[in-house]
């Protein structure tokens, strides 16, 4: 006997909780995980718009903080929360030479330029997965950061049909459903038309990790995570540093189930847990799911609506490993 579809009448509570978040509160937990792989939930969706830092979650996971880690870019360090590393083998941006114009007196002055931050490990077997498919789920999810967040066909054009097509078929149907309805923020980037990119490449730092695992019912799955750091450079007010920067950072896992242990039509890759935050990110914009510059504050700000104080340090939230969870949110 078939076991109860997990994901019966999903859609519809996904659509009426994205509405929520859009008037400022939190996502109720949705699942992206495969139908009928398992006889209850082991993933989450989440989602809490925040800006400016903007708090946006897609299945959020119960990251541990750790309070005591600094920051130093070159300057006095300051303890701020920071999230645990995820086990497994990873591998981390490489900076490079400081930069000028819009990132100059910012961390992401040292930041490599769009693709070549996203460094990936070494593959090697792990724990019923080969080399070969460890490497091959490893660049689809690197393509995925590329089409989702580089791309100027989804920058600009707001066209997401690269990016759809490199996820399995079940998984791609959903989220071709969010992208309709300006809820995909949370893995794409997408400019409002208002917002126009400098001549500078974006700057991008993190890292990414991969590890196999089980589900609570036994199917096989590799999980890639990725935590990377985006600092677009855009059209705006010349305050400095960071007046023209809008800053994404996110965490995603990305999971890929052994086809052995999942129907045909639930193979390839799935978005599993994540969180991510903004940095000058517009609200009014954010809820139509689009990034532009926040209008309404002449310095970089935590939250909407402005009488919210200016953040103190904003090169704090330019670490990849600061906490996702800011505690903050875009406000009516």
């Amino acid at each position: 006997m078939q076991p109860d579809d997990p994901f019966h009448g999903l859609e519809e509570w996904a659509r009426s909780t994205e509405r929520r978040a859009r008037r400022g509160h939190a996502w109720r937990r949705l699942r992206a995980l495969p139908r009928r792989v398992l006889r209850r939930r082991v993933g989450r969706i989440s989602r809490r718009t925040v800006a400016v830092v903007v708090l946006l979650a897609v299945l959020a996971g119960a990251a541990l903080l750790n309070r005591d880690r600094l920051l130093n870019n070159g300057a006095t360090a300051h303890a701020y929360p920071t999230q645990s590393h995820p086990s497994g083998v990873y591998a981390t941006s490489t900076a490079t030479g400081p930069a000028k114009g819009p990132f100059e007196d910012t961390p992401a002055a040292t930041y490599p330029e769009g693709e070549a931050a996203l460094t990936l490990p070494a593959p090697g077997d792990v724990d019923g997965f080969s080399s070969e498919q460890v490497a091959a789920s490893l660049e689809q999810v690197r393509r995925a950061l590329v089409a989702g967040r580089l791309d100027r066909r989804m920058l600009v054009d707001h066209d997401p049909a690269a990016f759809l097509a490199l996820l399995g078929p079940n998984a791609a149907a959903s989220w071709r459903s969010r992208f309709n309805e300006g809820t995909a923020i949370s893995v794409a980037s997408q400019l409002a038309p208002q917002a126009r990119l400098l001549a500078d490449p974006p700057r991008v730092s993190g890292r990414t990790t991969y590890l196999a695992a089980k589900s609570e019912t036994g199917q096989r799955y590799l999980e890639v995570v990725t935590n990377y750091v985006w600092v677009y450079p855009l059209e705006g007010p010349d305050y400095r540093p960071h007046g023209r920067l809008l800053l994404v950072h996110d965490e995603v896992h990305w999971r890929f189930y052994h086809p052995d242990d999942v129907r045909p039509a639930d193979r390839g890759m799935w978005i599993g847990q994540g969180q991510s935050y903004l940095l000058n990110a517009d609200c009014e914009q954010l809820a139509k799911g689009l990034l532009a510059l926040d209008s309404g504050s002449t310095q970089p700000t935590l939250t909407r609506p402005t009488a919210t104080p200016s953040v103190s340090r904003p090169e704090e939230y330019y670490d990849p490993n600061h906490s996702l969870d800011t505690g903050h949110s875009c406000a009516e």
